[in-house]
Order: C-alpha cells, then structure tokens, then sequence
C-alpha cells in the first residue's frame, strides 16, 4: 500500500500541533516523515494514524518538532531563534513505540538498549572509558532497493551516554524516510520528555560520499550535521542542540533500523553499505582502538543483514 504523507511539521511560535495532510514532494524542499501504514497499526496495540516513522521509533506527529538551521534547541525544551527570541514548544503527551511494539510513556526515562536490540536490525558500538566530544564517520549513499515498497531505512553513527541515557545525537541517512522513494541526511536528537527534535533534511544521491559529524561546541551545546562531500552545492543537514549535561561514552560506528520490511529485495540492491574512518575524540585526541562490538537484532528480517568490523575505522553492513 502507498504510503501517504503528512504535512512538513513546522512549530509556530505558541508550538501549536502539527497537522496531517496529503503532500508532494520535490526535491530541495522540507519533507515530511512517513505516516504509519494500517498493517503497523493493527500490529501496534495503542498507535493511531497520527503517528509517524522516526529513527527512533514511532512518534505522535506533534511530538516530533523540526528546529530550523537558525535555531538551537536549548536545555529547557525551548527553541532559540536567530532573532535570540525564544519559541516554547508543548510537552508531549503521547507514548512512543519502538519497532516491536513496546510502548514507552511520554514521561520514561530512557535506558540503554538491551544486548539484543529489536529496533536496530544491526548495531557496531564501543563504549569509551571517557566521554567523546567529537564523532565523525562517513557513509556511501547505496544503491536503491531493488524492490521499492513502502519501506523505511536508516543507516547512521551515533552518541549516547551509556549509565545516563537522555537522548541519543545522530546524523542519519534514510531511504524513503519522507516518503518520496528516495535517499536524505537529517540530524536527529532524540528522546527528551518524549519529544524527537530533527534539522532540515536533504535530498541526496545513490553514490554521494556522506559526512556526518557530532561535535561539542562548548559547555552542553552541541552540533550534528550531515554533509554530502560529492555534491557539495547542497546545504548540510544540520541540528543545533543540546547534550543534557550527558557523558557521551557509547559511540556507534554504524547502525541500520527499518521499517516495512518483508523481504531481502528490499535492502539497497548492492551492498554493503561502509561506514569509514570513524574517529572519536577525548580530550581532543583520536581514540586509537575502539573495541567495537556487534549488536544483532532477533528480527526476522535480521537474517538478511550482516554487519562486520574491518578495523578500528571501518566497519560494513551488508545485505
């Protein structure tokens, strides 16, 4: 069934509730994120058609809030924008749901993902005796699927704290995440009081060399940013948030989640995907030899993904 779409979620200043609405998609514009499909719903006691697909789950679509690449979302929830004014933004009063069906309250606190993960299909990780305050990789745009049908991928590095889990800092390059049967970068953070943030997305090409970047700008204030190297007359994906007075010792090299999924032909037609020269920093220097580790996930669709550590640097996941 073909999905449809809702309308690009833009806050006013009063944070008024996104709405819902039939849209098409061109590119260079602000998309908007993949409304559930009724097979999810039946599949998911408790989520309604106003939800939608995220990285991180399903997400009421007011409980998504888009932050402008003027704007920074500050420690409070608020947003900052360029004029240095302030826009609230309404705490979110719906559940999220992760991949599975678990349910988690607007109010829960996050925790580290289990040994075995059902939302990531594969997840490459290490977790560093001190905080990072830089994560940098970059990401091959694939191929398209060879079987494009209503499906949703995402490939990205990421940041969390491993005993203090508020949110998670990602750069993420999605297939079919704005529902247009094509690839983008958005920056993501994600899941403080139940709200998802995300900066502008970006249309970008099977081929196209991805730089995605998590940077500490100073005290809590952070940047995360997705930047296509091949074709570099787009602008960067981009998001100005905070850490939360998080200690980001749990760094991804990669990681793929999905949505949609049924069958192998529906993976990127040639593979795998390579996420290189991962480098995190502590204290400003390289960490020289990360000890990865590979989380599968105990999904079906699992069987048609592999992921594998090159070396410190470097790490695939095929499928």
């Amino acid at each position: 069934m073909k999905n449809i779409f809702i309308k690009a979620l833009v806050i006013s200043c009063l944070a008024s509730a996104a709405t819902i609405s039939m849209v098409s998609v061109h590119a260079g514009e602000n998309q908007s994120l993949v409304q559930v499909a009724p097979d999810e719903i039946a599949r998911v006691p408790g989520m309604t058609a106003d939800y939608v697909r995220t990285p991180h789950g399903y997400f009421h679509s007011s409980c998504v809030q888009h932050i402008d690449q003027s704007e920074e979302l500050q420690v409070d929830g608020s947003i900052k924008r360029a004029d240095g004014k302030l826009r609230q933004v309404a705490q979110c009063a719906y559940p999220r749901f992760l991949n599975n069906g678990t349910r988690i309250e607007a109010t829960a606190k996050n925790t580290r993902l289990p040994e075995v993960y059902n939302g990531y299909l594969q997840l490459v990780s290490a977790t560093l005796s001190s905080g990072t305050n830089e994560l940098t990789a970059y990401m091959t745009v694939p191929p398209n699927p060879s079987s494009e049908s209503g499906q949703t991928l995402y490939f990205f590095p990421g940041l969390e704290d491993a005993q203090n889990v508020v949110s998670i800092l990602q750069p993420v390059l999605g297939w079919d995440g704005y529902g247009a049967n094509n690839w983008t970068i958005a920056s993501w953070n994600c899941c403080k009081s139940g709200t998802t943030y995300v900066g502008n997305n970006v249309v970008v090409k099977p081929g196209d060399l991805i730089y995605g970047t998590m940077v500490n700008t100073g005290g809590q204030n952070w940047t995360i940013t997705a930047t296509d190297e091949t074709n570099t007359s787009l602008a960067s994906a981009t998001l100005k948030t905070q850490g939360y007075s998080q200690t980001f010792d749990w760094v991804f090299a990669g990681a793929l989640e999905t949505y949609g999924v049924s069958s192998c032909s529906q993976f990127p037609s040639s593979g795998p995907i390579k996420f290189t020269n991962i480098q995190a920093y502590v204290g400003g220097k390289v960490v020289s030899n990360p000890s990865w580790s590979i989380q599968p996930g105990s999904n079906s669709e699992t069987a048609c993904t592999k992921a594998t550590v090159v070396d410190s640097k470097d790490v695939n996941i095929s499928y």
